[in-house]
C-alpha cells in the first residue's frame, strides 16, 4: 500500500459531513481503535470531531495564540485553518506505477476539468469516474499554498466564469471509495482584513471552534452566551441561541448541557473556556483562566483514547450504581509489558531455554493477585487455558492438594475449551497415558474420569490402583506435556506461594523442569505465582527461589510490586469518576498522601469516601463531586486493617454474621460447603448474602468457589470477630459439617484402618462427590481443631480426636503423609 496526502480548509471538511461518514485515525492509531470505540454513526461523529478538536488545540498550542502571538484569536474562524489528510492507497494493477502526486494544489483546473476529474478517478482507485459537474465556481478543496518560507498565505482567487469544478463533498460520494484518512496536521493562515478584537480570550475562540466541530452549526458561544447574539447567523443557530438565552439563571455548563446537542464532557471543557475573562486595558492582553491549552489538550487526548469513559455520555446505571473503586488495573504498566511481552513471544514461537516462569512479589496489599488476575483473564479472553489456585494461610500441610488442583482445574478447562470447538482432547490425552493410569490419577485428579470414561462418583478409592508418592511425582509431568502437546496455550497461576510447603514446591519444580526440557511444552507454558515480600531465610520458598534461579531448565522472571505513584491515583480517580485529570488531581493527590500509595489502602479509602457520601454524584454538575478541603481534615485510619474494619459498620445485621462465617474459613471456600450450612445451622446458611456482599466488593465468585477479594479483608473481618463469637462460630461450622458426613459413625481412636469413604454420606446433596466429600472431611476437623481444647468438654475433644483420624486416615491412604501426620498431632493434642 502507498500513501499520499491532501489539504483541504477545517471549514470545507466540515461542509461535507465526513464526520459522519468517514474515519479519521490520528497518526500511530490502531485501525481497530475506531471500530471497538465507535458502535453507531453518532458515536463515530463525535469520536472524529474529538480528533479534529485535538488537533486544532495542539494548534492554538504550537502558534501560540494569545498573548505574545502575531495571530489574533479573536478573528479566526474555521476557514482559516488547513487540515491535512492522509490517504492509503491500494496497490496498483501490474505494470501500472503508483501515483506520487501530493494532493497539495486544488483538484480541479478550469483549463482541463475532464482530466482533472479522470485524474481523481484513478487516483483514489474508484469503482466508477466521478461524474462532470458543470455550475458556479465553489470552495476548492485547498483554499491555502505553503509558500517557500513554510507560513501558510491564501489562495485569493476571483469571480470565475461557470466552469466544472469538484469539492470534498463530491469526492467523498463516490462510489467505491474508502473513507479511511490520517489526521496530520492543521495550520493556521488568519486573513488580515477581519476586525481585531482587543478582548476576546482565545480560549473563547478554541471553545467557540471546537463547539462548531461538534455541532456543525457556526454558531460563536462566545457572543451567544456571554453577549447577545451575533445578527448574521442563519436560522438554526438562531433558535439555538435563543434556547440557550432562555436559561438565564443557569450555569454556563447547564445551559449547553440543557441544549442537548453536545457531549457533556464537551460542555464541561466549553463552560471552562467560557470562564476565562480577559483584563481589558491590559496592554499585554493578559487574561485570567483556570484551564490552559495544555489542559485542553490533555482533555481531547483522553477522549480520542477512551471514547467511553471520557467523551460518550453513560447511561442511568452510571449515576444509579453503588460507585466501587478497585475492579479495574491501574498502573504497573512497566510490569504488564514485561508480562505481556512474555506471553507475545510464546504466541510468536520464540521460546527461552527453559519453561517461563514469573515470580511476582511485594507487599501485603501491594496488587499482586488483582495484577495477575487481570493479566489471566485478558490472556484466556485471546483463547489460552488458564488455571488458578491459592494456598491458604495455615494451610500448607494441604498444600501439595493445592498444587493438585491446578492441574485438575486444567483438565476440566481444556476438555471444556475443546467440546465448544466441536473437537476432541481425550484422545489426545490417551495416546499419551493409558486409562488404567488415568484411572488411578483420578483419586488425586477428579477430572481424569471424564477421560478415562469412568464418571461413576460411586467407585470407592480403595478399589482403584494405588499409585504411590514417587509414582505420582513421575506421572504428573507426563500428564502436563500431554496436555502441552495439544498445541494450546496454558498459563498457571499459584497464589499465595508463600504458604506452599516443602514437598508441594518439589512436585512443582518436577512440572517445570520436565516442561523445561521439551521445546514443544515450553512453547505453550507459562507458570505465574504470586508471594508476599519479607520471608525468612529459613523458608522454604527462599530455598526453592535459589534452585529456580540456578536451573537450567526453567527461565525465571521476577517482578516486585512497588506501591503506587501519584499518576496511577489520579488514574484510579479519572477512570471510574469519567472526569480529566485536572479535576481529580488535587483529591487524587490528598488520597495518595494519607496512602501513601499502598494500593489496597487507595481502593478502600475511595470506598470509604462513597460509603459516608464525602465523594457523591451531583446531579447540577452531571458529575461526582467531592469538598476536597473536607476530605482533607478526615481523620482516616492508621492502617488498612483498621479501614477494613470501620468499613464493616456499613453491612447490614444479615451480612456480618455471614461475612463473619466465610472468614473462618480463610480466604475461600467451595459453594457445596456452604450449601450444607443452610440447613441445621444454628447462625443460618450465608448463600443468602452473597451477592450483595460481592457486590460490596467484599468477596467475589470465581467458578465454584467464594472468595475473599483480598486476604487482608478477611484477616481484618476474623481478627475483629469477638472471641467467644469466633470459638462458636468454629464449633458450629465444625459440628454441621461432621453431621452432614456422618463422621461420628466412623471415627476412631488410637488406630488407622482402611476405610471406605463411599460409605459417608452427604445428606440433602446427592451431587457432591466422593473426592469434595474427602475434602469436607478436612474442613470440619480443622474447624473444630481451631477452638481452644481448654473449652472443650472431655466428651467432645474424644469425638472431635476420632474426626481428626479419619482425616489422617485419608491423606495417608493418599499418600500425603505430611497432612496425615498434621491430623494425627491435631488428634492427639485433643487428648
Amino acid at each position: 500500500m502507498s500513501g499520499t496526502t491532501i489539504s483541504v480548509s477545517l471549514q470545507e471538511l466540515l461542509n461535507s459531513g465526513a464526520l459522519a461518514t468517514s474515519t479519521f485515525q490520528l497518526k500511530n492509531e490502531e485501525s481497530t481503535t475506531f471500530n471497538i470505540a465507535a458502535s453507531n454513526t453518532s458515536q463515530m461523529q463525535m469520536l472524529n470531531a474529538a480528533k479534529i478538536s485535538l488537533l486544532l488545540a495542539r494548534a492554538f498550542e504550537k502558534h501560540k495564540v494569545g498573548a505574545h502571538s502575531s495571530i489574533d484569536a479573536s478573528s479566526l474562524q474555521l476557514g482559516d485553518f488547513s487540515i491535512h489528510l492522509g490517504y492509503l492507497l491500494p496497490p496498483p494493477p501490474d505494470g501500472v506505477s503508483a501515483p506520487t502526486e501530493n494532493l497539495n494544489e486544488p483538484l480541479i483546473s478550469s483549463d482541463d476539468s475532464d482530466a482533472s476529474l479522470q485524474f481523481i478517478s484513478e487516483f483514489f482507485d474508484l469503482d466508477k469516474p466521478l461524474p462532470q459537474w458543470t455550475g458556479f465556481h465553489q470552495q476548492s478543496l485547498q483554499n491555502t499554498t505553503t509558500a517557500s518560507n513554510g507560513q501558510m498565505r491564501i489562495n485569493t482567487t476571483g469571480t470565475r466564469k461557470p466552469a466544472p469544478t469538484l469539492t470534498f463533498r463530491d469526492v467523498l460520494s463516490a462510489e467505491g471509495f474508502d473513507r479511511v484518512w490520517t489526521l496530520i496536521s492543521i495550520d493556521c493562515n488568519p486573513s488580515t482584513n477581519r476586525y481585531v478584537s482587543t478582548t476576546t480570550p482565545p480560549e473563547h475562540t478554541l471553545g467557540d471552534l471546537i463547539h462548531c466541530i461538534f455541532s456543525g452549526s457556526n454558531l460563536r458561544l462566545s457572543s451567544t452566551i456571554i453577549q447577545r447574539p451575533p445578527d448574521n447567523i442563519d436560522s438554526i443557530s438562531e433558535g439555538r441561541a435563543a434556547k440557550m438565552n432562555s436559561n438565564t439563571r443557569g450555569t454556563t455548563f447547564s445551559t449547553l448541557v440543557g441544549v442537548g446537542i453536545l457531549p457533556t464532557s464537551i460542555c464541561r471543557l466549553l463552560s471552562d473556556f467560557l470562564q476565562c475573562e480577559p483584563s481589558i486595558g491590559s496592554e499585554d492582553r493578559l487574561h485570567t483562566c483556570q484551564i490552559s491549552f495544555q489542559d485542553a489538550i490533555e482533555d481531547l487526548e483522553h477522549m480520542c483514547a477512551y471514547p467511553q469513559i471520557y467523551l460518550y455520555d453513560p447511561g442511568m446505571d452510571f449515576y444509579s450504581k453503588h460507585l466501587l473503586f478497585g475492579q479495574r488495573l491501574y498502573g504497573r504498566k512497566a510490569e504488564l509489558t514485561q508480562l505481556l511481552g512474555i506471553t507475545t513471544r510464546l504466541e510468536g514461537g520464540l521460546i527461552s531455554s527453559g519453561a517461563e516462569c514469573v515470580l511476582v512479589s511485594g507487599g501485603a496489599g501491594s496488587g499482586k493477585s488483582h495484577f495477575v488476575n487481570n493479566v489471566s483473564t485478558f490472556l484466556s479472553n485471546i483463547g489460552w487455558i488458564v488455571s488458578t489456585a491459592s494456598c491458604g494461610r495455615d494451610m500448607g500441610h494441604r498444600s501439595s492438594e493445592t498444587v493438585l488442583s491446578l492441574l485438575d482445574t486444567l483438565i476440566v478447562n481444556i476438555v471444556a475449551a475443546y467440546n465448544s470447538e466441536g473437537k476432541s482432547a481425550i484422545d489426545a490425552l490417551l495416546d499419551v497415558l493409558d486409562s488404567t493410569t488415568l484411572l488411578s490419577l483420578s483419586a488425586y485428579l477428579p477430572s481424569l474420569r471424564i477421560v478415562s470414561g469412568n464418571t461413576d462418583r460411586s467407585t470407592p478409592p480403595n478399589n482403584r490402583p494405588e499409585v504411590s508418592q514417587l509414582q505420582l511425582t513421575f506421572l504428573l509431568p507426563r500428564l502436563l506435556n500431554a496436555i502441552l502437546s495439544l498445541n494450546r496455550k496454558v498459563v498457571l497461576f499459584l497464589d499465595n506461594f508463600e504458604h506452599v510447603d516443602s514437598s508441594a514446591l518439589a512436585l512443582l519444580s518436577e512440572l517445570l523442569t520436565s516442561v523445561g526440557r521439551l521445546p514443544s511444552s515450553r512453547s505453550n507454558f507459562l507458570f505465574i505465582g504470586c508471594y508476599r515480600d519479607g520471608i525468612s531465610e529459613q523458608h522454604p520458598l527462599t530455598v526453592h527461589l535459589a534452585e529456580l534461579r540456578r536451573h537450567q531448565d526453567i527461565s525465571l522472571t521476577e517482578m516486585s510490586l512497588n506501591r503506587l505513584s501519584i499518576d496511577d491515583v489520579t488514574d484510579i480517580i479519572m477512570t471510574e469518576l469519567r472526569l480529566p485529570r485536572r479535576l481529580v488531581l488535587e483529591l487524587a493527590n490528598i488520597v495518595h498522601k494519607k496512602t501513601s500509595g499502598h494500593a489496597l489502602f487507595v481502593v478502600q479509602l475511595l470506598n470509604s469516601l462513597v460509603r459516608d457520601s464525602v465523594l457523591a454524584y451531583s446531579p447540577m454538575k452531571r458529575r461526582f463531586d467531592w469538598d476536597s478541603a473536607k476530605v482533607r481534615s478526615l481523620k482516616t485510619a492508621d492502617s488498612v486493617a483498621s479501614l477494613i474494619v470501620s468499613n464493616l459498620n456499613s453491612l447490614t445485621p444479615g451480612e456480618l454474621p455471614s461475612l463473619r462465617a466465610l472468614s473462618c474459613f480463610g480466604i475461600q471456600v467451595k459453594l457445596v460447603v456452604l450449601a450444607l450450612l443452610k440447613d441445621g445451622c444454628p447462625f443460618g446458611g450465608v448463600e443468602p448474602y452473597l451477592k450483595s456482599l460481592a457486590e460490596g466488593g467484599v468477596v467475589e465468585m470465581k467458578d465454584s468457589l467464594v472468595v475473599f477479594t483480598h486476604d487482608l479483608i478477611q484477616q481484618g473481618v476474623y481478627n475483629n470477630i469477638p472471641t467467644e463469637e469466633r470459638r462458636r462460630l468454629h464449633l458450629n461450622i465444625g459440628v454441621c459439617l461432621g453431621m452432614k458426613v456422618s463422621l461420628d459413625q466412623h471415627s476412631m481412636v488410637g488406630q488407622l484402618q482402611e476405610m471406605d469413604f463411599s460409605s459417608l454420606s452427604v445428606e440433602a446433596s446427592r451431587n457432591v462427590e466422593s473426592q469434595e466429600i474427602n475434602a469436607i472431611i478436612g474442613i470440619a476437623a480443622n474447624q473444630v481443631n481451631r477452638v481452644d481444647p481448654s473449652s472443650m468438654e472431655r466428651s467432645q475433644r474424644i469425638r472431635f480426636a476420632g474426626w481428626n483420624m479419619v482425616a489422617a486416615s485419608q491423606f495417608a491412604k493418599r499418600f500425603n503423609f505430611g497432612a496425615s501426620a498434621h491430623y494425627c498431632k491435631k488428634g492427639i493434642d485433643l487428648l
